[in-house]
This record gives structure tokens, C-alpha cells and sequence, in this order.
């Protein structure tokens, strides 16, 4: 990323961004910068006070090329100025910022896979604040002034993705995020492709098993007035212990069923990660495990293995063998 954008943390509002490209700029001939600072202080001292970060971002986003004489559209005109709703002008700026942040090789620096979470409460996309680093600061309050983002109500150390974005964050963000983690972690061990061609694989088993269950849990609920709010959140989460939300009961006001999802073939076995053992520890009788068998999934009257409050029937129970495949191994001297 552009170390000059990192250095604004005001990057102007809607309304100046788009004044700037729409009534300021243009894509035939460079204007002087001192002219565009002189025509912004016309119009209000916050926006000269912003104008830096703001030619920053659409710099940064490709919209803008600085040249020695002036800045000039990179844009073409005619493609902003037929944009009608201000909100698809919006959309089309935060997508552009996410793709180039993509393209830089720092969305995961911006939102770390951590910081990301689902809220139940508000069956919606949320990131934890203070994960983002302070040096983004300026991008996380330029997503809140698009309504990209709004600081939850009882938490402000949350922040909500709107419902308008939240389609694009899912499937494009959240992928883009785990890929840049990927190559980081993979980069002096087996190369990106090898392991995403055995990833791919354990993905597709899982994601398989997860739809079923989905489908399974909403055909249960069928007459639940709130069905639509069943959903896999595993995607969205990553370190929520579970896949799936659901509900006990037709009579069940808010999410109390978490379903941590497990496909096998033949014999039945699963790794259980640490995470997962400790929320359905927490959690008690409200988290389940649905085991799916891969050979029956497509049968009719398949149903999968549901066993409620595992950390207590399996985990703690001699019916089940566990081993452990690695140890966090720590010394307990300070000397080298």
C-alpha cells in the first residue's frame, strides 16, 4: 500500500470524494493542485483539510493519476457521473479500495481473519476494532462515513458490516483475507499450489457436509418464523468453534443451538481442534456435533450422528479414543 495514503488518517467524506471527482477534476487536462486546495477552501475548511487523504485514496484506487503538473481522472467521467444512487457510487469505491488492498498483499494486515466475527445477536458480520492496526485507522473511519461499517450499539469495540456489503464481504473479502494468510504461512514450506490442491479437497468434503446439515436443520425448522437466520457462519468466523447456528425448537426466540460440523468416510473419526473443544466446553448442552457420513449424504433418509453437549459425551467419555497429533511445548527455565 501506498505509504502516503497510510499517512492521512482524515480521508474525507462521500460528499467531498465525489465533489472532487465529479466537479473538480477531469480526464483531459492535469489541474494544478494548489487550484484544486483553493477551490475546496471555497467550499468548507474541512474539505481542504481533507483533500490530502482524499487524493491519496482515489490515487491508491486507481481513479485518480497525480502527475508534477496536476491531477487528472484516470476514471473516466462519463462511468461516474452515470452512477444515479449514491449508494452504488459508494459500493463501487469500498470495492475498489478491497480489491487494491488485495492486490497489495495487505487486507490481512487491515482485517486479520481474527478480527473477524459473527454476531448472533445481529445475525450479522462483525470485526473487532481494536484488531485492526492504528495504521489503518483512517481506511476503518472511512468505512464507517460510507456505511460500509457501523460501530455497534451496546459494544463499540464491534463494528457491524452493513447488510448493503455484507454479500461482498462473505464471498470475496473473507476469500481474499484466508488466501493472503495462506501464502504467508505457506512461503517456506509446501508451495501455495500443492497445498491448495490437497485444501481443496478437505474443503469441499467439509463444505458438503456443512450444506447438508443446513438443509437438514431448516427442513426441522421449517415453520420457524426466523428460518432465514439458520445459516453457516464458518466462513464468516473462523475461530468461533462452530459452524453452524441454529435453533432447539419452533419456540426458540434466539440462536441456543451451535453446531460444529464433521464429515468422515467408514469408521467414524474427526479432529476436534482446541478452540472447538473449549466453546463446546462453554457452551454446554447448547453446542452439538452432526456427524455426516460422505457415503450416505446423497441417500433420501440419511440422517447424521447428533450428539449434544460433546465436550461431555466425547470428550470426557471413555467411549471415544482420543489422540493427540501435536503438543504446545514451552520451557519452564528462562535460560537458553
Amino acid at each position: 500500500m501506498s505509504i502516503k495514503l497510510l499517512q492521512h488518517n482524515n480521508l474525507g467524506n462521500f460528499e467531498s470524494i465525489k465533489e472532487l471527482l465529479l466537479g473538480i477534476l477531469t480526464a483531459d487536462e492535469p489541474k494544478p493542485f494548489e487550484d484544486v486546495k483553493k477551490y475546496c477552501l471555497d467550499k468548507s475548511i474541512d474539505f481542504v483539510y481533507s483533500v490530502d487523504g482524499i487524493v491519496g485514496l482515489l490515487s491508491f484506487i486507481g481513479w485518480v493519476a497525480e502527475y508534477d503538473d496536476g491531477l487528472v481522472l484516470s476514471k473516466p467521467k462519463n462511468q461516474l457521473s452515470s452512477v444515479k444512487s449514491d449508494v452504488v457510487f459508494k459500493q463501487l469505491i469500498v470495492e475498489a479500495l478491497f480489491r487494491k488492498l488485495k492486490e497489495n498483499g495487505l487486507l490481512h494486515r487491515f482485517m486479520p481473519l481474527d478480527a473477524v466475527k459473527f454476531d448472533t445477536a445481529n445475525n450479522t458480520i462483525a470485526l473487532r476494532s481494536n484488531n485492526i492496526p492504528l495504521e489503518f485507522s483512517g481506511l476503518r473511519n472511512l468505512l464507517i462515513e460510507f456505511e460500509f461499517l457501523s460501530v455497534h450499539d451496546l459494544m463499540t469495540n464491534l463494528l457491524l458490516v452493513s447488510p448493503e456489503f455484507a454479500d461482498f464481504f462473505e464471498k470475496k473479502v473473507i476469500v481474499w483475507i484466508k488466501r493472503e494468510n495462506l501464502r504467508g504461512v505457506l512461503a517456506d514450506s509446501l508451495s501455495y499450489n500443492q497445498f491448495i490442491s490437497i485444501q481443496r479437497v478437505k474443503e469441499e468434503y467439509g463444505e458438503q457436509a456443512e450444506d447438508f446439515v443446513l438443509l437438514f436443520e431448516q427442513a426441522r425448522l421449517k415453520n420457524h418464523p426466523d428460518i432465514g437466520k439458520i445459516r453457516i457462519i464458518s466462513k464468516l468466523d473462523v475461530s468461533a468453534g462452530y459452524d453452524i447456528v441454529s435453533f432447539n425448537s419452533l419456540q426458540s426466540k434466539e440462536a441456543d443451538r451451535f453446531i460444529e460440523v464433521k464429515s468422515y468416510s467408514g469408521k467414524i473419526s474427526f479432529y476436534w481442534s482446541v478452540n472447538e473443544v473449549r466453546i463446546a466446553q462453554m457452551k454446554g448442552t447448547k453446542y452439538f456435533l452432526y456427524l455426516v457420513d460422505r457415503q450416505y449424504i446423497d441417500d433420501e433418509d440419511y440422517e447424521p450422528l447428533i450428539i449434544q453437549d460433546p465436550y461431555l459425551r466425547v470428550f470426557l467419555s471413555n467411549a471415544w479414543n482420543k489422540d493427540s497429533q501435536s503438543w504446545f511445548i514451552e520451557s519452564s527455565s528462562q535460560n537458553r
